[in-house]
């Protein structure tokens, strides 16, 4: 009788104390994550030093992550730039603080699997929001219809002075 005493109270304490909480903190890669992917020189006249990348002459510093493969950069003439390896070639669109906030809110829509696509739309569109097919974006993230809706009211409310210099960086030489 006393063995299985032994053995309830053995078997409490390991259910309280594998019940216990932890203090295990979530975190999402730092810049050199992601910028170490890139330090192999893939693509033409991009370098990165640290949290800084240069493209073509003009310097950037790291922000945020987009699902650890792209990033969100601050400087350059908008302010602001998006880079996202995409096969390949590399696609980045500058953006000012207004895009900048419509495209984090896009980015909550669609999800950040989905923001390849996105961009690939936006610099397909040469920049200028109206020629972007919100129908597409809204198909390959699986947006409702409503989500749908708030896809075109932003970005039906930017225009081509709210990015900048769309390109698609090819693969170094």
């Amino acid at each position: 009788m006393k063995l299985k005493r032994y053995c309830i109270i053995l078997f409490v304490f390991l259910f309280a104390f594998s019940c216990k909480k932890t203090n295990l903190t979530i975190t999402e890669p730092g810049p050199d994550f992601f910028l170490g992917k890139m330090k192999n020189d893939t693509w033409q006249g991009v370098s990165v030093n640290g949290d800084k990348l240069n493209i073509a002459g003009t310097d950037y510093t790291f922000q945020d992550t987009i699902l650890g493969i792209g990033g969100i950069y601050t400087g350059g003439n908008k302010g602001n730039i998006v880079v996202v390896p995409g096969g390949d070639n590399l696609y980045t669109v500058e953006m000012d603080d207004k895009a900048k906030e419509s495209i984090d809110e896009v980015m909550n829509i669609v999800g950040e699997e989905n923001m390849t696509g996105v961009m690939g739309e936006i610099v397909n569109s040469g920049g200028d929001p109206s020629k972007i097919d919100v129908d597409k974006i809204a198909q390959n993230s699986g947006a409702t219809e409503e989500e749908k809706k708030r896809l075109e009211e932003l970005f039906g409310g930017l225009n081509s002075n709210n990015f900048g210099n769309p390109n698609t960086i090819g693969p170094k030489k």
